[in-house]
């Protein structure tokens, strides 16, 4: 009995030791949307990647491309603070109006799974942005590295009782020197 209260000790010591809490880290997203702008009716498409970390919430690096038939294409790749963690704010920083800015709202806040943008809103040139009408698309997160699993941790456990338990009963079988039952 003393060999098992001894295994449930080791096996919590490894779970303990090996077990790292969990944590909110930056996630790459690929971004793919578009809305019609109120004013010229063009469809404004915006695609490009983002790095956004839920636990600031920050928004760390942005290349976002918006193209469309009646304007300039216009890359934003100056990441501003968001206000909320279902938001991303962005202003270009090259081309001949730097400072347009750029703010994509998503129906739910980021995390590691895809999510449907809500709203956009714009502008070509350094004033105020204007929504667009008929949007859609989504940011769809790169793939995850996993942590640990549960499973791995359990598997060494069940090594070292496998490991235990052979050295164990190789410790009780009789030596040639020994009678049997001493």
């Amino acid at each position: 009995m003393k060999f098992y209260y001894s295994l449930a000790a080791t096996a919590a010591a490894l779970l303990i030791a090996v077990a790292t809490p969990a944590r909110a880290t930056p996630i790459d997203y690929t971004l793919s949307a578009s809305g019609t702008d109120p004013l010229s009716l063009a469809q404004i498409n915006f695609t490009g990647t983002f790095v956004f970390d839920p636990s600031g919430p920050t928004l760390d690096t942005v290349s976002i491309t918006a193209s469309s038939s009646v304007t300039r294409t216009i890359t934003f790749d100056t990441p501003t603070t968001p206000i909320s963690s279902d938001e991303i704010s962005a202003t270009n920083s090259t081309g001949p109006l730097p400072g347009a800015p750029l703010h994509i709202t998503f129906t739910n806040p980021l995390t590691n799974a895809a999510d449907t943008v809500a709203s956009i809103a714009w502008s070509p040139t350094p004033s105020a942005p204007e929504s667009l009408t008929n949007v859609n698309g989504q940011a769809v997160p790169a793939a995850a590295t996993p942590e640990p699993s549960a499973l791995v941790l359990m598997g060494g456990a069940l090594g070292l009782f496998l490991l235990v338990l052979g050295a164990t009963r190789r410790g009780r079988q009789a030596r040639p020197s020994q009678p049997s039952g001493a």
